[in-house]
């Protein structure tokens, strides 16, 4: 069987770490008790208000997590939805020391363009071996705060990734980067009761086994 690197679970905005059935809870325990495998949440709480102060110290702390697993020989998968998909592109583009194995975006809420959110020079990098981004038509909550990237400039604003899917991707990582578009979900479908777990064995832990496989290959 595949040994499979752990997993890093990073939650988007207004996440209450008090609840212990969020998402990255119930994926913390599902990795774990189904499948053996080593998973981190790595939670925190933050609104729409401070988001912006906050940003810099949590993305300077993701990146601390990341290279703890580092300096153990560990490359770790992450999972992210929304705004973790912004922290991991600030802690990937300010931190170039840092590596992990497959970047799963989950509806997230990042610039589309790889070359502003960091991620084609990531991947050149070989902080990232593989993106995997699951995106949504049908998903609101990027599409209309999308509608808030004309302040980027002020390191305000959101970006459309989940809506409008990654773009500008350099085609020299091309085939290092898979989209997914889920018709029909909304911006946290993935994370009902009734999808979670066959969604993480399916469609997560399938792109991992396989990477893991192609890799052992070469």
């Amino acid at each position: 069987m595949t040994q499979i690197s752990p997993f890093l679970l990073l939650n988007g905005i207004l996440n209450e770490p008090d609840d212990m059935f969020t998402w990255t809870d119930r994926s913390e325990r599902l990795l774990q008790l189904e499948h053996g495998i080593i998973s981190e949440k790595i939670e925190y709480h933050i609104g729409v208000i401070r988001r912006p102060s906050r940003l810099k110290k949590l993305s300077s702390d993701l990146a601390e997590v990341i290279n703890d697993y580092n300096m153990k020989g560990q490359r770790a998968n992450a999972i992210a939805h929304s705004n973790g998909n912004v922290l991991m592109c600030r802690a990937l583009r300010a931190h170039p020391g840092i590596k992990i194995d497959t970047l799963f975006m989950l509806m997230p809420a990042c610039w589309a363009s790889m070359e502003e959110n960091g991620l084609n020079l990531a991947l050149k990098r070989g902080q990232i071996k593989r993106i995997v981004c699951f995106g949504s038509d049908d998903d609101r909550v990027v599409k209309w705060g999308g509608k808030t990237g004309f302040l980027k400039w002020m390191g305000l604003g959101y970006g459309t990734a989940s809506h409008t899917g990654l773009t500008e991707i350099d085609p020299e990582i091309a085939d290092r980067v898979k989209q997914v578009r889920k018709e029909g979900w909304g911006h946290s479908t993935f994370g009902q009761y009734d999808v979670l777990e066959d969604f993480i064995k399916d469609e997560i832990l399938s792109e991992v086994v396989e990477l893991q496989s192609s890799l052992s290959l070469n």
